[in-house]
């Protein structure tokens, strides 16, 4: 069955936990599809780069570059 893997258990605790979690600076979590080995988590679209371009400094950059 899908839910002896440990990772689909892991999985199944992830989404029940963002499922509970409602933050203002936090993505909103909308669902998620688990099929067969595949495991996929949908939250919102956010714009303005990930949050990875932030972390880098790589949209900072980007708007002194424009002015």
């Amino acid at each position: 069955a899908v839910y002896d893997n440990p990772l689909s258990v892991e999985f199944q605790s992830e989404v029940k936990t963002l499922a509970r979690v409602e933050h203002l600076n936090l993505v909103r979590f909308l669902g998620y599809l688990e099929q067969d080995e595949e495991r996929i988590i949908v939250v919102e679209y956010v714009p303005n780069g990930t949050l990875r371009d932030h972390l880098d400094g790589k949209l900072l950059l980007a708007s002194f570059l424009i002015l």
